[in-house]
């Protein structure tokens, strides 16, 4: 079991971002999906954030997956997706955890775990993420719907 610290809405919701991207020789990223892999809406989008930094907030939810891809100088890469089993809320914003568990992981070319072809693609995302020279745009996400009256 792994935690990883959240932040919180104004609304009292736990949120995660997503963050990330590549420099000369390395790179890393952080990518959050919903419960059956797709991309969630974001509530906040960061404009001109720094590069390799938090692009963009996402409220998270029990059953979400936060997928993390790291890659080495010898492009070596590390990939570990896990699903966010629990909360632990310090409602002063300050202390706050998921707790996760590893689904899958890919490491030195080959995956252990529960592997689907939508984690397997969820996967390339955060590798392409992780990939992007001084990244400062969001990568996986999906849009509010608009309705036209």
């Amino acid at each position: 079991m792994a935690k990883i610290a959240v932040s919180l809405s104004r609304s009292e919701q736990p949120c995660l971002c997503e963050c990330g991207g590549g420099y000369e020789d390395h790179g890393s990223a952080t990518i959050i999906a919903d419960l059956l892999f797709n991309p969630k809406i974001p509530i906040f989008v960061r404009n001109n954030p720094k590069r390799n930094s938090e692009v963009a907030i996402f409220k998270i939810r029990t059953g979400d997956h936060v997928i993390t891809c790291d890659i080495d100088p010898n492009e070596n890469v590390s990939t570990k997706i896990y699903k966010v089993t629990d909360f632990s809320l310090n409602l002063t914003g300050s202390d706050s955890y998921a707790s996760l568990t590893k689904v899958a992981s890919y490491q030195q070319g080959s995956w252990t775990g529960d592997v689907t072809n939508d984690l397997i693609r969820v996967a390339g995302v955060a590798k392409e993420k992780a990939s992007c020279f001084e990244c400062t745009h969001i990568h996986y996400y999906k849009q509010a719907q608009r309705v036209i009256d």
